[in-house]
């Protein structure tokens, strides 16, 4: 079951330091998380812009990627999937799951003014959890790029070091890319 909001707060929180300096308000870790959102679920009337991805109001185990902008009609369509495309291409022909993947690339659902494609099962969580924490450890680089090393009553303060324990973190953080 995927995170709700609040548990994804507490456990992007948590892996960001958020409470310690420099500090994280709870609305800049939502921030980060609202910036992550893998997925929306299809909304009739909907403008959808190149890229966006979507999931059917009742889920099916795939998502969807909008190839053509526009808008969404005002009923949902049938949500088709490289399988559904395998019961109704076979007939009578072995085809390897390869080849119908490939033809899966000539299925597209239109929608309105929108078309989508079948992109692969569906994620677990809405969030990437990843790079909302990744982008959380880059606001407290933010917050931290203008301090300054000082010295004081033979006491060194090194401000670089937690601009470079930030950055350090945000790399370790940093979202994995398959290409």
């Amino acid at each position: 079951m995927p995170m709700d909001l609040t548990t994804a707060i507490t456990y992007v929180k948590a892996r960001c330091g958020a409470t310690i300096y420099p500090t994280l308000a709870d609305s800049d870790v939502q921030d980060c998380l609202n910036d992550s959102i893998r997925y929306s679920t299809w909304l009739p009337s909907t403008p959808y812009t190149y890229g966006q991805v979507i999931i059917p109001t009742v889920k099916n185990g795939h998502k969807y990627r909008c190839i053509v902008a526009g808008t969404t009609g005002i009923t949902e369509p049938i949500w088709l999937s490289y399988l559904d495309f395998v019961n109704i291409s076979t007939t009578g022909y072995d085809y390897s799951i390869d080849y119908l993947r490939q033809k899966n690339s000539d299925l597209v659902l239109n929608d309105g003014t929108a078309t989508w494609q079948e992109n692969g099962p569906d994620y677990i969580e809405t969030f990437d959890l990843r790079k909302a924490i990744h982008d959380c450890w880059m606001k407290k680089v933010a917050k931290v790029s203008a301090d300054h090393d000082f010295a004081t009553d033979l006491q060194s303060f090194k401000r670089n070091q937690v601009y470079q324990n930030c950055i350090d973190q945000a790399a370790k953080w940093s979202p994995q890319r398959i290409t």
